[in-house]
């Protein structure tokens, strides 16, 4: 008697082609099942045929006033996080994306609702000493940033700290491992303060982040720069500004896109408003222009976001957040439920089975 059970490459095509949703359920199967949905080899093929996919139906990350949702073609969604209020979402990395949350950091996979936090302890490190002042202790804002080791096998989350205009530009790192589950401090003279609270684009695993450094070595003139973190030797490294950020009056904004650095940029109140040029950073060295996208006829508060095909994610001052279709000029505008658009923040995200040692999911905390 023929039980037509179809051959084993024919079910494990039908599973990759499956959401994280449905291979979640089809873990209760049978032991055969959860052992291959569970296996190493076919969470990383299915991340990497998601990745495929995502080039075509780009998802996002989209953060605001401590809500976080998932932006994709078929609308808004609301995300249950794990946690009461989310202060940032730092980045995202491989369907893993790294919250921030009154002191602790939270690496968590929305797809399937695990997670796994880690609370920063208060750091009492002694720094020198700056002239006309006796602080000598590291008080001042912190930067976030989310990444992968040099291995690409561990999460890492990095705080950045400073004191307040501190003109030596001396800061203090922290470095998270998510397979140690502990924190250290690294060894190590940084000269430098980031510009923002977090990286402003995490690319291939290592974060950027906009910062100021000295130009030369015992010079008192800055330069704003971009810094990445090389996990391997545990050191920040220079990248130069595209030129044309620095033209007067041009607006630029920094993300990942396609697993490049890219700078989105245009000069409001001129004849060319709304037009806006994507210049992206090759080999992690040099600027080229992509192409110019538009006209986008609206009031552009702030860019946010970019697809490999020239879709545009931007803010405008009166309606909120848009998506600009470069292939036929459509503005289509997304509207989230609390109503709110100044801080929204926006990742690249695609859903993946990605876990992260010692993760539990959100509803053993109920």
């Amino acid at each position: 008697m023929s039980t037509n059970i179809p051959p084993e490459d024919i079910i494990l095509q039908i599973l990759l082609s499956l959401p994280v949703k449905s291979l979640l359920r089809f873990r209760s199967v049978c032991k055969s099942f959860l052992n291959l949905i569970s296996h190493p080899h076919f969470i990383l093929n299915y991340r990497n045929k998601v990745l495929i996919k995502s080039e075509n139906q780009p998802n996002y990350i989209v953060s605001g006033q401590g809500c976080v949702y998932e932006l994709n073609v078929n609308g808004v969604n609301e995300l249950r996080v794990p946690c009461d209020r989310v202060t940032n979402v730092v980045g995202v990395c491989n369907g893993i994306v790294c919250l921030e949350s009154n002191s602790s950091v939270i690496l968590w996979n929305p797809a399937t609702r695990a997670f796994k936090e880690s609370y920063c302890p208060e750091l009492n490190v002694i720094m020198p000493l700056v002239e006309g002042t006796e602080d000598r202790v590291c008080i001042g804002r912190s930067s976030y940033g989310f990444g992968l080791d040099a291995n690409g096998a561990d999460y890492i989350c990095l705080a950045v700290y400073c004191r307040r205009w501190d003109l030596t530009l001396h800061s203090v790192v922290r470095v998270y491992s998510s397979r140690t589950d502990s924190w250290k401090v690294l060894e190590g003279d940084f000269c430098f303060q980031m510009t923002e609270y977090k990286n402003c684009a995490v690319v291939k695993g290592v974060p950027y982040w906009t910062a100021i450094v000295r130009k030369l070595e015992d010079d008192e003139e800055l330069s704003e720069v971009f810094l990445w973190f090389d996990a391997r030797h545990e050191v920040f490294m220079v990248v130069e500004y595209p030129e044309v950020a620095f033209k007067r009056g041009n607006r630029a904004y920094f993300m990942e896109c396609d697993d490049r650095l890219v700078s989105l940029t245009y000069c409001p109140g001129e004849q060319c408003d709304q037009l806006v040029d994507v210049w992206v950073l090759d080999d992690g060295e040099c600027w080229s222009k992509k192409h110019t996208v538009g006209p986008i006829l609206v009031e552009i508060e702030r860019l946010v976001g970019c697809t490999r095909d020239g879709d545009i994610l931007g803010l405008d001052t009166k309606r909120g957040l848009f998506l600009f279709l470069s292939r036929n000029k459509e503005i289509r505008y997304i509207h989230t439920d609390d109503g709110t658009y100044g801080d929204i923040d926006v990742h690249n995200y695609y859903e993946t089975l990605t876990s992260v040692d010692e993760m539990k999911n959100i509803d053993e905390e109920d």
